[in-house]
């Protein structure tokens, strides 16, 4: 017992004197302020302020508003960030300046930038910022991940991961050692042996990290990342099949597709798939049960499949119930795939388990206990702009209310007829319904999940996310003003003329009749009826739902593709379009984001919602038949604020969206 009690208290010493050197040196590289650990205080409640000097334990009620390098427009909620404003501003002259402020696991920024070297990844202003906040173990939301900085802004959220579990395995060792060494000088007392203190530092299951990502690429990616990040990455069981399963694929994508396109799709874009990560003390073990592992890397699709949906007799959650961070990558990807999953998903995370199992109640943590567990966990969420879906994920909470709604599925699926075709990524089964269906638009009837999907990119993300949660760790967002290239280039192109008109919409639940009002009275009637080769974009498959119902009603010459539509009739609805024997051509949005074909033919371009993509504004644009002839009309709410700004522009959006409703805009 000696032997045992001297070896742990030698290696406590070293330790210390390690970890006491570390902070000298720190202290002696950044003028006398040690870095800020924020790890030690992740479960406060109240949480204390960001900066250790702080002598105020007041946090502002307000939101703050400040820029930074790269990014002129960033808040911040709940918390006073000064002191990680002031560490990302003085990154500007030196970079060090953020490592200096933040502290890392042992080895972990040694091990980090030789990965960067390796991969030959560069850390902007922005990345630095993001680093900086990450660390700060606020909710951050960084709407600036784009295919040109993927890389970096993932490397920057691995290495987050990575100290988080680091610290928070050292902090369990540390804990065991104490007891250990308490055990054994109880066990040497005199007066008998004396009860050691239980410390509650566990949660209901193991896993501690879940992170989201849209493709098996992106997986690849980030998992690549993490070996290179953990400390002991020699002996890798399974391997070989994760790379086999996440590697890339032997089809090469059209070279001709825009880069951001080939960026999301080249590689492995299967976006099904799910992966536990166990750290052990010499060895990295891939595909780990998920109660068993401490990191789960998936789909929104992939862990849709274990967690099931309400009503489901088999379902399982548990093992999400201790997730103390949560990232989420390429939001605004995870939205066009099927943003259902992902509210699914923020529901039943950090729910109390269903079965208590072999759970340590004495060793529990009262957070957890409590069901307070989702007011302690940050959430890293990442995208292309910013989004309403993307914003809802901060304020989303275990056992919310039913969430998306599915009236407005109901009840066109109690008009149009159910079917049990499934059309889930491209894979179908057709079955019609009552609705007939003429030989060039042969296609299946809808279904629940289709109008579910749509039901979710059309709802407002306050109405989807149920009962609002207000984290105790507080919130910042760091973002650039879009700058209204869209718009700009458009001009340049010649286009004649570019239309807006601001649609009255008093509340984001009636933005589907708001809009279809608008298109019928405003524009359709009027003036669409009346043109020839007319491209109309619905904003989603639910718009384009309804649309193809009113054109047929109307007994208009119109053919439509969407993106369920097979090679033969997305072929022959293109070229009628093209020859002029079909007016108007009918698409999506979600058609043109994931084949971003270029639909030729156009004269005149209408968009139903301003596309969240604004590539595809200008993409279209681009290949209308003549530029100097064309007109295009775009119909907006308040609500499609985001996706306005990205065409064109923060201030003229400001004028646009405080204009009275009903107003048209002109650029030429």
């Amino acid at each position: 017992s000696d032997e045992v009690l001297g070896r742990v208290e030698d290696e406590e010493e070293e330790e210390d004197d390690e970890a006491g050197d570390e902070e000298a040196a720190a202290s002696d590289d950044n003028s006398g302020r040690a870095p800020i650990d924020l790890f030690p205080h992740f479960w406060n409640d109240p949480p204390g302020p960001l900066d250790p000097k702080s002598k105020s334990k007041e946090e502002p009620s307000a939101p703050q508003f400040f820029n930074l390098p790269d990014l002129r427009r960033c808040e911040a909620r709940r918390r006073d960030t000064t002191v990680f404003q002031n560490m990302v501003r003085e990154s500007v002259e030196k970079q060090e300046k953020v490592w200096e402020g933040i502290a890392l696991a042992n080895g972990l920024r040694d091990r980090f930038e030789a990965m960067l070297k390796i991969d030959g990844i560069d850390l902007s202003k922005q990345e630095l910022a993001l680093l900086a906040f990450a660390s700060s173990y606020l909710d951050v939301s960084f709407p600036m991940q784009t295919h040109l900085n993927a890389k970096a802004s993932r490397a920057v959220l691995a290495l987050h991961v990575m100290n988080h579990f680091l610290k928070t395995r050292k902090r369990l060792s540390d804990i065991q050692r104490l007891r250990a060494k308490q055990k054994l000088r109880s066990s040497g007392n005199p007066d008998g042996p004396q009860e050691v203190p239980i410390v509650q530092e566990q949660g209901f299951t193991r896993p501690q990290i879940l992170i989201l990502c849209p493709f098996r690429s992106a997986a690849f990616e980030l998992m690549d990342m993490l070996v290179k990040l953990y400390p002991s990455n020699k002996e890798i069981p399974n391997i070989d099949r994760f790379h086999n399963e996440f590697g890339a694929e032997d089809d090469q994508v059209d070279s001709k597709r825009p880069p951001d396109w080939q960026h999301l799709f080249n590689g492995n874009n299967d976006d099904n798939f799910r992966l536990g990560i166990r750290y052990e003390r010499k060895r990295l073990k891939l595909y780990a049960n998920f109660g068993k592992s401490d990191i789960i890397l998936c789909s929104p699709l992939g862990l849709r499949q274990i967690i099931g949906a309400p009503g489901d007799s088999r379902r399982n959650f548990d093992f999400l119930s201790s997730i103390e961070l949560c990232v989420v990558d390429r939001a605004d990807v995870l939205a066009m795939q099927n943003w259902e999953h992902v509210v699914e998903i923020m529901k039943v995370l950090n729910h109390k388990p269903l079965h208590l199992g072999d759970i340590d109640i004495s060793k529990l943590r009262p957070a957890f206990a409590e069901g307070k567990a989702r007011l302690f966990r940050q959430t890293l969420v990442t995208s292309n702009g910013q989004t309403l879906e993307g914003e809802s994920l901060f304020h989303m909470g275990p056992s919310d209310a039913e969430g998306l709604t599915t009236s407005g599925a109901k009840d066109l699926l109690a008009k149009w007829g159910t079917t049990k075709g499934k059309a889930e990524n491209g894979r179908k089964t057709k079955k019609r319904g009552r609705f007939s269906w003429d030989d060039e638009d042969d296609e299946e009837a809808p279904n629940e999940s289709f109008l579910k999907n749509s039901l979710a990119t059309n709802s407002s993300s306050s109405s989807s996310a149920g009962a609002a949660v207000e984290a105790c760790r507080g919130f910042v967002r760091l973002s650039e003003p879009p700058n209204g290239e869209p718009l700009e280039q458009s001009i340049s192109l010649g286009v004649a003329k570019q239309f807006f008109l601001h649609v009255p919409c008093p509340s984001a639940k009636n933005w589907n009749d708001a809009m279809f009002q608008a298109f019928t009275n405003r524009y359709w009637k009027p003036l669409g009826s009346t043109l020839d080769h007319l491209l109309i974009v619905a904003n989603s498959y639910f718009s384009f739902l309804k649309l193809r119902r009113y054109l047929r009603e109307q007994g208009a010459s119109f053919a439509s593709v969407f993106e369920y539509s097979d090679g033969r009739q997305l072929g022959l609805s293109r070229l009628k379009f093209f020859h002029g024997e079909r007016k108007v051509l009918l698409t999506t949005e979600r058609f043109l984001w994931y084949r971003r074909f270029h639909l030729k033919g156009a004269d005149y371009v209408l968009f139903y919602g301003p596309p969240q993509t604004a590539a595809i504004y200008e993409d279209l644009l681009n290949g209308v038949r003549t530029p100097s002839h064309c007109n295009s009309m775009t119909l907006f709410t308040p609500h499609d604020a985001f996706a306005l700004e990205r065409i064109v522009g923060q201030e003229r959006a400001k004028k646009m969206l405080t204009s009275q409703a009903g107003k048209v805009f002109v650029y030429s």
